[in-house]
């Protein structure tokens, strides 16, 4: 294995656990993987800096979108610094959309995109689509767009979590339906995505409290538009 990565989204705490060095370097000895590499999509940019204190990790796959671009602007640069790779997943890039594939790849520590493809001519037209040259204001256009599209959208910053009264799994919720459901048009997916969440964390426990709603940046509508009705 060229790149193995890690999924670890509950606690960055885990992120720099001896363990996952220790398991690593075996492998590696045995010559089963290469490199490692860490995969996140709640609280990314914690996360990330957990992994570049930690000082193991080659490579950090972080759900990341253009309008959290300014926030993420110290962490790259760090990136950058300690030479570890950027994978950016779950960008929002919508099904034959690739005028934003360039963008991402204009920040110097992303170096590719993980991105669903159900196609050979979406494969070439992403190819395609990262070779095309913007200018900055083509880039900051888009950037601008993204910024008024994330509106209503999760950005999977894991904030509605962190402050439910009920310790519900609410991004695992939300993210079934605004990125499985809604990004990539994969209902089987995102259904199974919300099934294979615990019993004890799903929408049926929800107190209709609205603490999540009231720290969501991109003002998502989490308790009428994901916990229940959706899924």
């Amino acid at each position: 294995v060229d790149i193995l990565f890690f999924n670890i989204h509950d606690n960055p705490k885990k992120i720099a656990s001896p363990k996952t060095k220790a398991a690593f370097r075996r492998w590696k000895e045995q010559g089963k993987v290469r490199f490692l590499g860490l995969t996140t999509h709640k609280a990314m940019k914690e996360g990330m800096e957990s992994a570049l204190k930690a000082g193991w990790y080659d490579c950090l796959m972080p759900s990341y979108q253009l309008n959290l671009r300014d926030s993420f602007k110290d962490v790259f640069k760090e990136c950058q610094k300690k030479n570890v790779g950027v994978v950016a997943m779950k960008t929002k890039i919508s099904e034959g959309d690739t005028s934003a594939a360039p963008v991402f790849l204009s920040d110097k520590p992303v170096t590719t995109i993980c991105k669903t493809m159900n196609s050979l001519s979406q494969v070439k037209a992403y190819i395609q689509g990262i070779r095309q040259k913007v200018s900055q204001a083509e880039c900051q256009k888009i950037i601008n767009q993204t910024r008024i599209a994330a509106i209503g959208r999760c950005g999977m910053c894991g904030g509605c979590s962190r402050v439910c009264k009920n310790n519900l799994a609410v991004s695992d919720i939300v993210r079934s339906v605004d990125y499985y459901i809604d990004t990539i048009k994969d209902y089987d997916y995102g259904q199974q995505n919300y099934l294979d969440i615990a019993g004890n964390k799903n929408a049926a426990n929800c107190l209709d409290c609205g603490s999540c709603e009231e720290v969501c940046p991109n003002n998502v509508q989490i308790g009428r538009a994901s916990c229940r009705e959706r899924v």
